[in-house]
């Protein structure tokens, strides 16, 4: 038998409940066949604590080399949908209905350990809507570069749109003594647990181009630069090894970005007495003058500013009108592309001199919104403009005026006196998340205490 029962659904179990976690394969003989399949499966791990308890245990010998997030790969154009997985036959569609993507919840992950194994394990989803997903553990083994790959007599698979060099990819081959699929779902052609075997097979005599990971890896996709996974698979039944289905990966991998700052955010003073204290200007957003457009912390949340290694960082939490008027606004501004004062004059961009603080332009970091990501939602009657709205850099940066970006650093509020202060200080625009439209100004202007 190429699994235990416990395996599968202790991996079930921490997808569904903790994809965060990482569980760990259980020893193939630790469950005798006979035992396995006279005990019913659905009471086999009845406490989800203990699994992962029990789980977290084992996996304490394995010491992690690198973590990445996933991506689907845009499989070179808009004809086939993105994705990360092919299952031809797998919802019983034709070719594009039998791709799958990462679902939000509990996307892929991929692990690299110090022994030369790896993991992908995570939820996708079939792309076009039907009810089918499925949980995937995909276990690797025996990593080589190219130079030891080749002369193994393994082979590199040349396609897709990438341009990929054999030479910049490391091969793995599946480990299908632990690597296994479940499908779940009404449209799903073959429900519940199945293995996964390389294709082709490595010891077949034929081509053996296992899986390659590295700089185009995914094979599939636009981003010739990005780092990704390719692999051929053959779905087995879980008990015989028979066969049953080919199954394709390709997916873009990412490093998992590291929190560098975690800060809480403070009202900037705004230079004096006649302003209120505030982090957010929304000129319109309550239809009344300059001051009652002003928002500020609540004794009861503040939003948090979270900046990360690579170069982006994250403003959320909610903001209240300063006066006490029914409407609050919850932001989740993204930024990114962080660049230094002399990285950020090199594109043209140039420092907004204002306010009390007295920042120095070389003591910023530099931002741009990441309009894809951010938005504001405000709520309450005396909102003007109540729903959710997108958030984009202003003045544009590719606009060929100003271009001020939004500045981080010691006296960054800009609008308070403790000059020596951390802080940030932006201006956007707020526009219609449906069609872009351009619909009001709002600016930034905020302390930062931060305690890493």
């Amino acid at each position: 038998m190429k699994t235990t029962i416990k395996l599968l659904l202790v991996g079930l179990c921490l997808c569904i409940y903790s994809c965060n976690v990482e569980p760990i394969d259980t020893p193939e003989n630790e469950i005798s066949q006979e035992n396995t399949e006279s005990e019913d499966k659905s009471q086999e791990v009845s406490d989800i604590d203990e699994a992962l308890e029990s789980v977290d245990h084992r996996y304490r010998y394995k010491k992690k080399t690198a973590s990445y997030t996933t991506r689907d790969a845009d499989r070179c154009g808009p004809e086939v949908p993105e994705a990360v997985f092919w299952w031809p036959g797998g919802n019983g569609g034709d070719f594009v209905e039998s791709f799958f993507k990462n679902t939000k919840h509990c996307p892929l992950k991929l692990v690299e350990y110090s022994d030369g194994t790896a993991r992908a394990y995570g939820i996708v989803d079939a792309v076009l809507g039907q009810s089918c997903k499925v949980w995937v553990d995909l276990h690797l083994k025996k990593k080589k570069n190219w130079h030891e790959w080749s002369s193994a007599g393994g082979d590199f698979k040349e396609e897709g749109c990438t341009e990929a060099v054999a030479e910049d990819q490391n091969y793995y081959i599946i480990d299908s003594r632990r690597s296994y699929i479940k499908a779940f779902g009404g449209d799903c052609n073959g429900q519940g647990y199945y293995g996964l075997e390389q294709r082709p097979d490595p010891d077949g005599g034929g081509d053996n181009f296992g899986v390659a990971l590295g700089k185009g890896g995914a094979l599939w996709d636009s981003d010739k630069n990005a780092t990704g996974l390719a692999g051929w698979a053959w779905i087995t039944n879980l008990w015989t090894g028979e066969r049953l289905w080919n199954a394709d990966f390709n997916f873009v991998v990412q490093k998992k970005k590291r929190k560098i700052h975690k800060c809480v955010v403070l009202d900037a003073d705004r230079c004096g007495d006649d302003v209120p204290n505030a982090n957010f200007w929304w000129p319109g957003g309550l239809g009344g003058d300059f001051k009652e457009s002003f928002f500020a912390n609540s004794n009861r949340r503040h939003y948090t500013y979270t900046e990360y290694d690579d170069g982006t960082a994250n403003v959320r939490g909610t903001t209240n009108a300063v006066f006490g008027r029914d409407c609050e606004v919850v932001v989740d501004l993204w930024l990114k592309e962080k660049k230094s004062w002399s990285e950020w004059q090199a594109i043209g961009g140039t420092f907004k001199d204002e306010g009390c603080t007295g920042a120095v332009a070389e003591n910023q970091s530099y931002f741009v919104v990441d309009q894809e990501r951010s938005s504001i939602k405000s709520m309450g009657s005396e909102c003007l403009g109540e729903g959710t709205y997108g958030l984009e850099q202003r003045p544009d940066p590719n606009g060929g005026g100003d271009n001020f970006g939004i500045v981080v650093g010691r006296g960054g509020a800009l609008w308070d006196t403790r000059q020596n202060a951390n802080g940030l200080a932006g201006w956007v625009y707020i526009t219609n998340k449906e069609t872009g439209e351009r619909l009001w100004h709002g600016d930034f202007n905020f302390r930062l205490a931060c305690w890493y």
